[in-house]
């Protein structure tokens, strides 16, 4: 009941959840699996229109929580050298695992591409909260760590299609 009522309070841009997300080390069991439904439900509308679902599901499977770690990777990465280092990494692991909560909406015809706008403005105020930075700061970390995890996603997705495909010969 805690998560869910967390998941509700992440999605409504509360600083509070995100602090207290960032402080609870018990939150990141909560954060992978919610990473893992994200890239699950987000794929939903294309596995349904895919000629090979199999190989869709299961490439959206092992993109997503890779992605995530890129995406936390490369957060960390970008505040050691323009600040000096004061993020942790399994704090924004799980930062990142709420904040992508809004993912999940990626499929759906017309607006799905606002759910990445949503998705920018809750990894935005997690930062804020947690690390009190400044707005140029928080969001240019935000934008380019987002850059390089939807290109991980896309190489990895692209990865597992090709090695299903040459083992199951689809």
């Amino acid at each position: 009941m805690k998560q869910l009522q967390r998941i509700w309070r992440a999605l409504r841009r509360d600083e509070d959840v995100f602090f207290e997300i960032g402080m609870d080390k018990k939150a990141n069991i909560p954060a992978f699996l919610l990473v893992n439904l994200v890239g699950l439900t987000s794929g939903a509308g294309w596995v349904l229109r895919s000629e090979s679902p199999f190989l869709l599901l299961a490439s959206l499977l092992a993109a997503a929580p890779v992605a995530w770690l890129v995406f936390a990777g490369c957060i960390r990465f970008l505040e050691m050298i323009f600040e000096g280092g004061g993020m942790e990494r399994n704090e924004l692991l799980r930062l990142a695992g709420f904040a992508a909560l809004p993912l999940a909406f990626l499929s759906v015809p017309y607006v799905g591409w606002l759910s990445v706008v949503w998705f920018w403005s809750l990894m935005y105020t997690a930062i804020r909260s947690l690390y009190s930075m400044d707005p140029p700061h928080a969001l240019a970390l935000v934008w380019l760590g987002n850059m390089v995890a939807f290109v991980a996603w896309g190489l990895t997705m692209l990865l597992v299609n090709t090695v299903l495909t040459s083992l199951v010969g689809i």
